[in-house]
């Protein structure tokens, strides 16, 4: 299912480019912080662009051309994503007969064959209104041949055709490609806004997750959807342990860590426990962990900024090889260690 209605937070600038839609440039970049919902902005953005229903200025949500975006099923609709990131949210994509030689490996980019794929379609007129448009989402993991390949598609445009192009950050694109779209940011959600949408979606504690997910409810939503707390009992564990200057067992925690914290996930959450570390260490308000503030004050006197500081760089270089094929258990292994290391 693909969603067709915005959130409370992009009513505001969705009916800023939509009230304009004739005038819609024909290739556009909508970039954010990750988690506020810039993909299903994007799936809304196309919904409502290509609804058959003119007196409703975003999808109707009842006629057939929405009905289609819901099920993916649109005919002058293309939705370009990584094989990993259809899989983690169950979308079915168009997948070439070279993909599927390869189906068992998951990749993490957008590839030639799925750019390629959609030529012979732009080529063609659209079925149902004269436009048709495609959504290429999470941009940011486009290799650099298939960048090329969506290069020389926006240097050559067709008349009805429009990209959706979905980005975490303007730095990972090609900056030729950025030079050629027009820019749409969206910003960070108004807090109070994110904190009733969370109440509405019955979350317990919401503020404690928007400061860990940055203010950003739909990661906030999702976080809470797999655990009780931001800070995973994992990973709390460890802290008391570190905090009370006890015997860690690097063994026992290596085999008890659960499954469904990945290891990129993991050193997220330890660069914000350094992040706030850094900030306790000011005498200032963590940012993140809002209710680890006793164990924070703990490990805070128990080493130097500079070393907080160094082990988040460390970390964030840790962070770049674990999209990487890594054995989980040496690569857990050296970052506990690592972390164990800062507060000796």
């Amino acid at each position: 299912m693909i969603e067709n209605s915005f959130f409370p937070w992009q009513i505001e600038i969705a009916n800023k480019y939509l009230k304009n839609s004739d005038k819609v440039h024909h290739a556009i970049i909508l970039y954010g912080l990750k988690g506020i919902g810039k993909f299903e902005f994007s799936t809304a953005f196309a919904a409502s662009f290509l609804c058959e229903n003119y007196d409703s200025k975003f999808a109707c949500q009842k006629c057939t051309s929405c009905n289609l975006i819901e099920k993916n099923n649109h005919p002058d609709f293309k939705l370009l994503m990584p094989n990993s990131i259809a899989d983690e949210k169950k979308i079915i994509i168009s997948t070439s007969f070279d993909e599927k030689k390869n189906i068992s490996h998951i990749s993490n980019e957008i590839r030639i064959n799925q750019i390629r794929d959609i030529i012979p379609w732009i080529n063609v007129k659209s079925y149902r209104n004269n436009k048709k448009i495609v959504i290429i989402y999470k941009a940011d993991n486009l290799n650099i041949i298939s960048s090329n390949a969506l290069l020389k598609m926006l240097e050559e445009p067709s008349d009805d055709v429009f990209f959706l192009i979905v980005s975490d950050c303007l730095d990972k694109l090609l900056p030729t490609i950025v030079s050629r779209c027009q820019i749409l940011h969206l910003p960070i959600p108004d807090y109070q806004i994110s904190l009733s949408w969370l109440k509405n979606n019955n979350l317990d504690n919401p503020n404690h997750w928007l400061s860990f997910s940055s203010n950003a409810p739909i990661d906030a939503l999702r976080y809470s959807s797999h655990r009780k707390n931001p800070c995973p009992s994992w990973v709390y564990e460890f802290l008391q342990l570190l905090s009370n200057n006890l015997d860690i067992h690097i063994y026992s925690l290596l085999e008890s860590y659960p499954d469904d914290i990945p290891i990129n996930e993991l050193i997220d959450i330890f660069q914000k426990l350094f992040f706030d570390l850094v900030l306790v260490s000011y005498k200032i308000t963590p940012k993140y962990f809002i209710d680890l503030k006793n164990i924070l004050d703990k490990l805070s006197i128990r080493t130097s900024t500079d070393s907080l500081i160094n082990n988040f760089i460390w970390l964030n270089k840790k962070k770049k090889l674990s999209d990487q094929q890594v054995n989980k258990k040496i690569f857990l292994n050296n970052i506990l260690n690592n972390v164990i290391t800062s507060f000796k």
